[in-house]
């Protein structure tokens, strides 16, 4: 919601501000794009809060790294789709004996 808030409010057709207004509505899309694609996140949370500044860190490191986010994330990933279908599976079962099909 906040989102859409502040793109209305700094949208070009709606504030004529030129310049500043216009780099700034760019800037709040960019981030949206950023924070809603998981893909873009995982780089972006890499790029920021990745343990880069430590001496002896290599770029070899940090793709160790990355695998192992985006190993996590899969993993996540999978357990979601596992209680989602059976949470879907419980819905169906109620559903088809509240009807008597079952």
């Amino acid at each position: 919601k906040m989102y859409l808030e502040i793109v209305r409010t700094l949208h070009p057709d709606k504030s004529r501000k030129s310049g500043s207004g216009m780099e700034r509505f760019h800037e709040v899309q960019a981030a949206w794009r950023c924070l809603s694609d998981p893909t873009r996140r995982l780089m972006y949370d890499l790029r920021t809060f990745g343990d880069s500044s430590a001496a002896g860190k290599h770029a070899a490191g940090t793709a160790e790294m990355g695998e192992m986010l985006l190993s996590r994330q899969k993993d996540q990933a999978a357990l979601d789709l596992r209680n989602m279908e059976v949470e879907l599976q419980r819905i169906v079962q109620k559903e088809q004996k509240r009807r008597g099909v079952l």
